[in-house]
């Protein structure tokens, strides 16, 4: 990701690329992507990186912790807004009593540092669900 700026497709292909990845390394796991934007949409490098990086943190998460045997990433466009959604199926933790460690710490503070959102919703024996929100740009105007 060494442009200065990252389309939806880009980090779409790197999500695919990554999850096949894991596949491999994780017979037991099984993911989906779905993929709902149009391709005239965009953001910044450092935004897409941080977003990818988010990306990676909760699958790794999910595999290595939650033991889910689902992972589904759902990438959409909400008005200007880019949405990831990362729904496991694993054993889950109660929001009000986890230790946000690193992982989970590190994923807040990258959001943070692009002005994005994200939310952590996980019920014990459930699963976890992580929504994350940054702005998007429109390229379909640009020369």
């Amino acid at each position: 990701m060494n442009k200065s700026e990252i389309s939806v497709e880009d980090l779409h292909a790197r999500i695919l690329s990554f999850t096949e990845k894991a596949k491999i390394a994780v017979t037991s796991t099984q993911f989906k992507v779905e993929y709902n934007i149009d391709k005239n949409s965009s953001f910044s490098s450092l935004i897409g990186m941080n977003v990818f990086r988010v990306i990676q943190e909760a699958i790794n998460n999910a595999i290595k912790y939650a033991e889910a045997k689902n992972i589904t990433i759902q990438l959409s466009k909400v008005a200007t807004n880019f949405t990831a959604t990362i729904i496991d199926d694993g054993i889950g933790f109660e929001n009000d009593k986890i230790d946000f460690g690193n992982g989970l710490s590190n994923m807040k503070k990258r959001m943070n540092s692009v002005n994005g959102f994200l939310e952590i919703d996980s019920k014990k024996k459930k699963g976890t669900k992580i929504i994350l929100k940054v702005s998007l740009k429109n390229t379909a105007n640009d020369v």
